[in-house]
């Protein structure tokens, strides 16, 4: 806690120049501190941000993290001889947590606002604990990071198949969201199929479809932070790519098999889609002007058709 303090005291606001500080509250608690303390400090700094919202002024929270509040809560209720629920949390925890994240919102009346962005810390990454569930119910979306995909240097280490949303606002439509997260769901599938029983047991057609969710992993969902034009995707380069996506998905490709054999064909497969991934990767970082930007649907259409350099 004591070097939040100080290291937030040393940036600079990005907007004004200033100290950060100057336009931050920051409300810390350590796990030495008493019950009450630690349960009472969300509730002070949700207090504080609806003071700011019904002043007219827009206010970002972030609780880190909402699992530490739930153990103080947990701490206070086995004291009290509470009727432990699961995990001998409190048996209200859902109400609590849901009545926690409803304070967060907009008042017509100012026009300002709360936002509450919580994090949740669950033991052994377990999502089934009743934090993380009664979160994943309470919230509007919810994003779980995943530490294979951190420790395989997938970043963000958000798990496209673990997250979740109440609600969805984007150019891109509900129906290509879907399909990419069925085409995700199958290639997981299927990689788990080849771990098991191994690469020969996988027919052809079902290893291309693997492929595809891993072109759809490695050059849509994973992004560099600290790349100064692929860390943020402007909404025209979005449509581009999902476009690719949906032309990649639907599309059947047209790989000659000769006289390959299954192993040495899907030896084939995978080179040319490592080769695409690589030119995809390539464009996701030097694509700027409209005519780059453009040649992404071309060489999705050449992949498709097979039609070489």
């Amino acid at each position: 806690a004591v070097e939040v303090f100080k290291e937030f005291a040393e940036l600079e606001d990005p907007t004004t120049g200033e100290s950060l500080m100057n336009r931050m509250c920051i409300f810390g608690n350590t796990s030495s501190m008493p019950v009450a303390a630690r349960e009472a400090s969300v509730f002070i700094a949700l207090t504080v941000g609806e003071y700011y919202r019904y002043q007219g002024f827009n206010v970002i929270m972030l609780a880190d993290s909402t699992s530490r509040w739930a153990q103080a809560l947990r701490e206070r209720s086995g004291r009290q001889g509470d009727i432990p629920g699961p995990e001998a949390f409190p048996m209200d925890i859902p109400d609590q947590i849901k009545g926690m994240y409803q304070r967060a919102g907009a008042d017509e009346a100012t026009g300002g606002s709360l936002t509450f962005i919580g994090t949740v810390s669950p033991a052994g990454g377990n999502f089934q604990e009743p934090v993380t569930q009664a979160t994943m119910d309470s919230t509007g979306a919810f994003w779980g990071l995943s530490q294979d995909r951190a420790d395989a240097k997938k970043y963000p280490a958000i798990d496209p198949l673990s997250y979740t949303t109440s609600s969805y606002d984007s150019f891109i439509p509900w129906e290509d969201r879907n399909k990419i997260l069925s085409t995700l769901h199958e290639a997981n599938g299927i990689d788990q199929t080849i771990s098991t029983i191994g690469l020969k047991k996988v027919p052809v057609d079902k290893y291309v479809l693997f492929q595809k969710g891993v072109t759809i992993d490695f050059c849509v969902l994973q992004q560099d932070a600290f790349h100064d034009f692929d860390s943020c995707t402007r909404p025209d380069r979005l449509n581009i790519i999902n476009e690719s996506v949906q032309k990649l998905i639907d599309s059947e490709i047209k790989f000659e098999q000769g006289n390959m054999e299954d192993d040495e064909f899907k030896l084939t497969i995978k080179s040319k889609f490592d080769t695409l991934r690589q030119q995809w990767k390539d464009w996701n970082n030097n694509a700027r002007e409209e005519s780059e930007i453009a040649t992404l649907p071309q060489k999705i259409n050449e992949f498709i058709q097979q039609k070489e350099d």
